[in-house]
């Protein structure tokens, strides 16, 4: 494969600059974690809503709970804000209380177990608008629309059709894990799943077959020999006989279900993403290394700061030390987009040659600051910039990681140093030579820069002002965003929460955001060990894993935009 060779020279070139195994950030928050409920409750009208649809199930009227049940899957409370009732909340009082159940799982939950009665008036309520909403998205090919319809209108017949659709796209799509998970909320529906049978077990037979997960493909296909009286079942326009013994379940479902083949350990043609791939474990075809470079790129220009880099390397190979590089470049195209202290450089696969960098509006890139007064500023303090180094080459992870969608690279800017034992809350130069407060970080930036136009600046968000989307304004960047359909998902510290926050890859502009976890009471700018360690998520098969280094990890359903499971560990 053409790019075995640079993965081997751009690791080797970077181990120069490399962090401390020992360094790596821990998570201090997680230990306070035991005193703090890193999960935020639901506002006080969600939870009266479900308090009074539980109340009026009990009485039996079946009419005040679908709507006080819809408005709380819909969003269309009688509270003014918005935002906060259109986001989905972990509910308090379980039994286990690291592993949460989210408001509107349970508005679904109770919409689910209601009697023919409650059923027909939700269908009344709500079942119209959800199946305009589904000719729609089939008129315009939206599946944005199917998403919308099962998220608000699960439990309508068209709520049901339209979780048919998406697990038949899904499937089509090569993602039959997330076929599956939409199909089994039908499945698990004993009053509508017969109205789509034989072909919903099929489909989920199916989806759980090519997902890997054999034994729950043979209990689905067994399930459905046993409830229909045919010897066979209809497979393409033919009829198919059925297996005689359940033994021979699995060779049938290998016969007539396998599809096509989906290599679950593809190996990785580009490497655009931090570890590889939006599951974030990607794997290559590596080369034999060969004690030869093809070429090599200096990451730290700078005369001084080379000096300094220098004598930590020999330190460490005087200590005998294992160290790992806290830059993790990328492979784009015919592009390797590798971060420095100071720039990102855009550097040609082939000749090893910079193409372009990033910020292009400083010092010139030949080692000498263009300003002699900050160059006399670094000389004065010798060892602040080696600390600031250290932290940047060694332990700033979401500093040292980047994303790409192949056409932009997304990378963080305006990084102040985390306040530590050996980088103090005072003025400092940063990243890009600007000065910044390492104490109270008012926010940090995430930039755009297109790939097609050598670096050009695409567009800027966060910071005090927002930039290019002021609704972002604040806002501080866990770590690199995932690029994922034209979206970008990224983790983001605002007003006191971790929120993922969802934006159109074009313009930057904000498409919806739902909180994560609660960190008043432990921000980042108080905690330096989670500044340094970042958070940034990953996804397979319909699933958003969001980290958050303060001690919980959270799951959201993007289909639903719901949250699936919390889990907050001591």
């Amino acid at each position: 494969m053409p790019g075995c060779v640079w993965i081997v020279t751009v690791a080797t070139a970077l181990v120069l600059i490399c962090r401390a195994a020992h360094a790596q950030p821990g998570f201090p928050a997680a230990r306070q974690s035991q005193q703090l409920d890193l999960f935020r409750p639901a506002p006080r009208v969600l939870q009266q809503y479900l308090r009074r649809a539980e109340k009026a199930i009990a009485e039996q009227d079946y009419r005040a709970a679908v709507e006080l049940l819809g408005s709380i899957l819909t969003g269309q409370t009688q509270d003014p804000d918005l935002a906060e009732v259109q986001q989905d909340y972990f509910m308090r009082g379980l039994a286990d209380e690291r592993h949460r159940t989210s408001i509107k799982a349970r508005a679904l939950q109770l919409l689910g177990q209601l009697p023919a009665e409650g059923r027909q008036w939700y269908e009344l309520k709500y079942g119209t608008e959800a199946a305009q909403l589904v000719r729609r998205a089939i008129a315009d090919r939206d599946i944005s629309k199917l998403h919308e319809v099962t998220r608000k209108y699960f439990h309508t017949r068209a709520g049901y059709d339209a979780a048919v659709l998406l697990g038949r796209w899904q499937l089509d799509q090569g993602h039959p894990l997330a076929a599956a998970l939409s199909l089994k909320r039908l499945y698990d529906v004993p009053h509508a799943a017969g109205d789509y049978e034989p072909t919903l077990s099929l489909l989920l037979a199916a989806s759980w077959l090519q997902a890997g997960m054999e034994q729950q493909a043979v209990d689905v296909i067994v399930a459905l020999k046993q409830r229909t009286s045919a010897n066979g079942v209809s497979l393409g326009g033919r009829t198919v006989p059925w297996f005689t013994k359940n033994e021979d379940a699995r060779a049938w479902l290998e016969e007539h279900l396998q599809g096509a083949s989906i290599d679950l350990h593809e190996r990785e043609q580009q490497w655009v993403l931090y570890r590889g791939n939006p599951q974030r474990n990607g794997l290559t075809a590596g080369g034999f290394p060969l004690m030869h470079f093809r070429w090599r790129t200096a990451t730290v220009i700078d005369p001084a700061d080379a000096e300094l880099v220098a004598e930590r390397r020999l330190m460490y190979e005087s200590e005998d030390r294992v160290v790992l590089p806290a830059f993790q470049p990328l492979a784009v195209g015919d592009i390797i987009v590798m971060r420095t202290p100071r720039w990102v450089f855009g550097v040609d696969l082939k000749t090893g040659k910079l193409v372009w960098n990033y910020p292009w509006f400083q010092e010139t890139i030949g080692g000498v600051a263009d300003d002699t007064d900050e160059q006399a500023a670094f000389n004065a303090n010798r060892n602040k910039r080696r600390d600031e180094l250290v932290q940047r080459l060694w332990e700033d992870a979401p500093y040292g990681q980047l994303a790409s969608d192949g056409e932009r690279v997304y990378l963080l800017d305006e990084m102040p140093y985390a306040a530590s034992g050996r980088v103090r809350p005072q003025l400092v130069f940063g990243p890009n030579l600007n000065r910044n407060q390492t104490s109270a970080p008012r926010g940090n930036q995430l930039v755009a820069c297109s790939l097609a136009e050598e670096g050009k600046l695409h567009w800027i968000v966060g910071g005090e002002t927002g930039e290019d989307e002021p609704r972002l304004a604040g806002a501080f960047f866990l770590g690199p965003p995932l690029p994922l359909m034209g979206q970008l998902f990224v983790l983001a510290e605002m007003a006191g929460e971790i929120r993922l926050v969802v934006l159109d890859a074009q313009t930057g502009r904000l498409q919806w955001f739902q909180q994560v976890a609660h960190v008043a009471e432990q921000t980042i700018d108080l905690d330096p060990n989670r500044r340094l360690a970042g958070a940034t998520p990953s996804f397979d098969d319909g699933i958003l894993v969001c980290p958050t280094s303060a001690g919980a990890c959270v799951a959201v359903d993007l289909a639903t935009r719901s949250l699936l499971w919390g889990y907050q560990y001591p």
